[in-house]
């Protein structure tokens, strides 16, 4: 082919010497380039079909350009890479309508695109309003000509959307949605009209001819509580429900009735009232939960738990925001929410390996009881806050500051802790001594502590507390018995050893421990002020110490002084 190409060449020179028509030559040399430049390329497609890769079948491709196309980290257009890479591919991308029907909104010539390539495919609309920045929110004109679409998305989102440019899209849904799967809405409320909200109803249209909609997440919109499109959710989840768009507890009910299969369930203040709730009703099994997540006033949610029951398995989290009318009294709440399990699974559910309280943070006031069920995710919930408790329960109010310790034993009450090893008394719990006594002193199985902060003085009064003798108790041949005898191991952190509580006082309490037959084996110390080295040594000569080394809460006088600086010695 070599010589070919080489003998053309020569015979262009030739007919160049005998003609001297530079356009003409010109024409002829770019006319024999493009000949052989296709001929290279049909070379190189005849060699990539021998590439191993290109002996996959196409569906296998697809399929592997469809996971390529749902790693958004590098850009949502990214992905589309893979087509430039030889014909046969872009060929196959191409003609595979799924893989464009995750729409780019903010590049609007890529949107359009996308559309025409994926035909008529079920379309994915992910619109996100709520970055401050303009650039980075999609063009409303273009996510209004989308839903002109809507009979062909499967899944929409809209975030962060103010109320007026909610009502720009409203009209839109008055439109059947056989596609759609997943909804969500998320309307951000005017600040100066925050009742506006209730201006913002999706239309039953785009809900009762929505037969495949699974996932429903509504926040600051109203929706039709009667709406037949219940009955096929699997996630259901409603936040920033206006006042006059709340539910009564009858469509509360009727609508939970139609969920048989709802695996996840999240609703914040979600009961207009409790009044017109009859106790007598039948409880709703909600067999299939998984996840349930609840917020709401004492009477919502002693009225949700009573009406309800699901397996052990679910992983429940309940906000009960106590009122003025209510008090700090949440005895009815903690029994409607321990009657709520299954009668097959409360004595499994109650099995607590791990309780965690915590009290008053920026964002909740009041109290939190965690608990973890599995022992070996129960280990390490200290060391890894992102683990997710198997029951979380968070109870707050105005008046639940002076309540703490009546709050701590109702809980202790409602639950059973025969089986828990491990407390943590967390961040700002502010416990007394005897109660700490009363609810954990007597556990028999409690074999690790972790104390944070100013609990942990009181935690050492409790811990030198004397069992009271028993009838048959020969006090002459035993000494009296401790609280916490099964105590092995004691954690603090951010503890600061002053008066209250000094390396000497805790001393004497762990050797008082350890001389009457109940020893600690394990101490460690972590972000504790006020102690030294040498108070670390005498803790040593009595248990198993392990300390992070730092000496904290000691300022050192004459840090500031720099016997060289010139203003220490400036002439008067």
């Amino acid at each position: 082919m070599a010589e070919g190409i080489l003998d053309e060449t020569s015979d262009l020179l030739l007919v160049y010497s005998e003609h001297a028509n530079v356009e003409d030559h010109f024409l002829i040399i770019d006319q024999k380039a493009e000949k052989y430049k296709k001929h290279i390329v049909a070379l190189w497609k005849l060699r990539n079909n021998f590439a191993p890769i290109s002996r996959l079948p196409a569906e296998l491709l697809c399929k592997i350009f469809h996971f390529s196309s749902q790693d958004t980290t590098r850009g949502p257009l990214h992905w589309i890479k893979v087509s430039h890479v030889c014909h046969a591919w872009r060929n196959i991308a191409i003609n595979y309508p799924s893989l464009w029907t995750n729409l780019p909104l903010r590049n609007v010539r890529w949107m359009q695109e996308m559309l025409s390539r994926s035909k008529m495919a079920s379309l994915t609309v992910d619109a996100n309003f709520s970055s401050p920045y303009p650039s980075q929110r999609p063009p409303i004109e273009v996510v209004s000509s989308v839903l002109c679409h809507l009979s062909r998305i499967r899944d929409l989102s809209l975030v962060g959307i103010d109320v007026t440019v909610m009502k720009k899209f409203l009209p839109h849904f008055h439109q059947p949605a056989p596609a759609l799967e997943t909804l969500c809405l998320h309307v951000t409320p005017p600040r100066r009209f925050p009742l506006d909200l209730d201006n913002c109803e999706i239309p039953e249209t785009l809900l009762s001819e929505s037969d495949r909609l699974r996932r429903l997440d509504v926040s600051g919109c109203q929706i039709n509580w009667y709406s037949r499109s219940w009955k096929s959710l699997t996630v259901l989840k409603i936040h920033n429900t206006s006042p006059t768009s709340k539910p009564t507890a009858t469509q509360l009910w009727d609508a939970l009735k139609r969920m048989s299969n709802l695996q996840y369930l999240d609703l914040d203040d979600f009961a207009s009232t409790a009044g017109d709730f009859l106790e007598h009703r039948e409880k709703i099994s909600l067999a299939h939960l998984r996840k349930l997540k609840i917020s709401s006033s004492t009477a919502g949610v002693q009225m949700f738990f009573q009406g309800v029951s699901f397996p052990s398995t679910v992983n429940v989290y309940t906000e009960c925001k106590a009122t003025p009318a209510s008090g700090a009294d949440f005895t009815g709440v903690l029994s409607a929410i321990t009657s709520s399990f299954l009668p097959s699974a409360q004595s499994s559910k109650m099995n607590i390996h791990t309780l965690e309280v915590s009290g008053p943070t920026p964002t909740f006031k009041g109290l939190r009881f965690a608990t973890y069920l599995k022992s070996n995710t129960a280990s390490k919930c200290e060391e890894n806050d992102s683990l997710v408790p198997d029951f979380e329960l968070l109870l707050g109010g105005p008046t639940v500051k002076a309540e703490h310790d009546n709050i701590l034993m109702d809980v202790c009450a409602a639950i059973s802790l025969g089986e828990l090893v491990r407390l943590l008394l967390k961040q700002n719990t502010l416990f007394k001594s005897r109660t700490l006594v009363q609810a954990f002193g007597s556990l028999p199985r409690l074999m690790y502590v972790h104390v944070d902060g100013l609990i942990a003085e009181e935690f050492a009064s409790a811990l030198q507390e004397v069992r009271p003798n028993r009838p048959n108790h020969d006090s002459k041949s035993h000494l009296p018995g401790l609280y916490f005898a099964s105590l092995r191991s004691l954690s603090m952190s951010n503890v600061h050893f002053d008066a209250g509580l000094s390396p000497d006082a805790l001393y004497d309490c762990l050797e008082s421990r350890s001389k009457r037959g109940a020893e600690m084996q394990k101490l460690k110390l972590e972000q504790c002020h006020r102690i030294p080295e040498d108070g670390v040594g005498l803790l040593e000569e009595i248990v198993d110490v392990d300390w992070d080394g730092l000496e904290l809460g000691y300022e050192d006088l004459y840090s500031d002084y720099d016997p060289y600086c010139e203003s220490d010695y400036s002439l008067w």
